[in-house]
């Protein structure tokens, strides 16, 4: 009788334990950096509106800033008509998309990759000048964020 109440009391011990340890290891917010748009050597900031976990135990983290907020404050860098801006991400994504603000409020999608593994994709500035803000939508293993950048196109920068 006392090796079975023994035995329980160490099992309890171990379950509490594992518990303790698993909540532990699911509490800490994972940071996934913002990705990186280069124009030559200079970096476009790219401001998270939103990401949102897909683990339950980190939905608190989950994060939403209004885009209109974020649109009207994004400092735009210059950048020739017809160049490259180069797209990087610190935390490599599953598969993520880029869509340009249109004049009217919605969206144009640029391109979608699927696979980053076997695809890479940057955008190439627009031939007329003015101020375009871009959006991008990654899917990583811990949930989805999407950032905004702008970039104001000037033929003499």
């Amino acid at each position: 009788m006392k090796n079975k109440l023994l035995i329980s009391v160490i099992v309890l011990i171990i379950l509490v334990a594992a518990t303790i340890l698993i909540i532990k290891a699911n509490s800490n917010e994972i940071q996934i950096e913002n990705p990186i748009v280069k124009y030559n050597d200079k970096e476009i900031s790219t401001i998270k509106t939103y990401f949102y976990y897909t683990s339950r135990l980190r939905s608190k983290y989950n994060y939403y800033v209004d885009d209109n907020d974020v649109i009207e404050s994004l400092d735009a860098l210059s950048a020739l008509p017809n160049t490259e801006l180069k797209i990087g991400f610190p935390h490599e994504p599953n598969s993520y998309m880029v869509v340009k603000m249109l004049d009217n409020g919605n969206y144009e999608k640029l391109f979608e990759i699927k696979d980053v593994n076997k695809e890479i994709h940057n955008i190439i500035t627009p031939s007329t000048t003015g101020k375009y803000i871009y959006s991008i939508s990654a899917s990583y293993e811990e949930g989805t964020g999407i950032y905004y950048f702008a970039v104001d196109v000037q033929t003499n920068n």
